[in-house]
């Protein structure tokens, strides 16, 4: 028997096996997905920070939230999305340099809601 004659017909069935036993390890989840318990977690983390929010109302807003801003946002969001919300229009009216004071402007505002 020529070595010639064992080499081809071992190699290729060794090769076979490790392949395959290489995929069965494998789990094929790709690396740019979450497992969904950690799904889950993350939208858990978010109804809580939600339900966190119920507990304060616009009582707890600072003065300087406009009035009228505050009684136009408060039948749709908390206190702390309304505040978060205000700081934009403050961001908002600076940096597009209105002649206007906000006082002003609060209607247009309001209505934008």
């Amino acid at each position: 028997m020529s070595p010639h004659d064992v080499t081809v017909s071992v190699t290729p069935n060794k090769a076979v096996n490790k392949q395959s036993s290489l995929c069965e390890n494998k789990k094929n989840i790709p690396n740019n997905v979450r497992a969904p318990e950690k799904r889950e977690k993350c939208h858990q983390k978010k109804a809580d920070k939600n339900n966190n929010n119920d507990q304060f109302d616009t009582s707890f807003l600072p003065e300087s939230v406009h009035g009228e801003f505050v009684q136009a946002a408060k039948p749709f969001l908390s206190p702390v999305e309304i505040s978060n919300l205000w700081k934009r229009v403050l961001i908002v009216h600076k940096k597009t340099k209105i002649e206007q004071s906000l006082n002003d402007v609060i209607g247009t505002v309001i209505v934008c809601l």
